[in-house]
């Protein structure tokens, strides 16, 4: 028998234990709250076999699909479990999606969405710095469109482009200002 609810009433780390306590297997499905499908959690045994959201698999799929705080769930036991992308413990996953979600929200207090980010001078440390560069070029523009097309490919996740965003702003690489509508530019 399967299990369908709302994120609101069950939220997902809850769930993910649950399953996780009860060695289930089978595939959640995630939806947003206008009814379309935001991910994949694949279950063999309670273990995460592989997560999907967007481009994103495996553990970044998983950290992303954590931050979802409403939509609705269905979790089907009798749906197949293919070998996935990931094998891991649910229980180390869940303690290090947690820290991420905390983590990110401290990230986008200190960078808002509609800050605006201009680059200044300087080169990347590592290939996600070098990434968000590469989509900034030499416009001006705000964290969360700098952000979303750093995105593609499912290499990097919303934390990892932050985190690199605060990197960069650090060394005084790139600016980040007010909003794209502010004066403070």
């Amino acid at each position: 028998m399967g299990l369908k609810g709302s994120l609101a009433e069950l939220a997902l780390p809850h769930l993910v234990k649950m399953t996780a306590l009860g060695t289930k297997s089978g595939v959640l499905v995630l939806y947003e709250e206008e009814g379309s499908v935001v991910g994949t959690l694949a279950f063999r045994d309670g273990n995460l076999a592989d997560a999907v959201c967007g481009e994103l698999h495996g553990e970044k799929a998983f950290y992303a699909l954590l931050e979802l705080d409403h939509g609705s769930f269905d979790f089907d036991p009798s749906a197949p479990v293919a070998r996935g992308t990931c094998e891991l413990p649910t229980e180390g996953l869940l303690i290090e999606g947690m820290r991420r979600r905390d983590e990110l929200a401290l990230l986008r207090e200190q960078i808002p969405p509609i800050a605006a980010v201009r680059f200044v001078a300087g080169a990347p440390g590592d290939p996600v710095e070098a990434r968000l560069l590469d989509a900034l070029g030499s416009q001006v523009v705000r964290v969360d469109d700098l952000v979303n097309s750093a995105l593609a490919g499912g290499e990097i996740d919303t934390y990892d482009a932050l985190t690199a965003l605060v990197r960069l702003a650090a060394r005084a690489i790139v600016s980040v200002e007010g909003s794209l509508g502010s004066s403070s530019r």
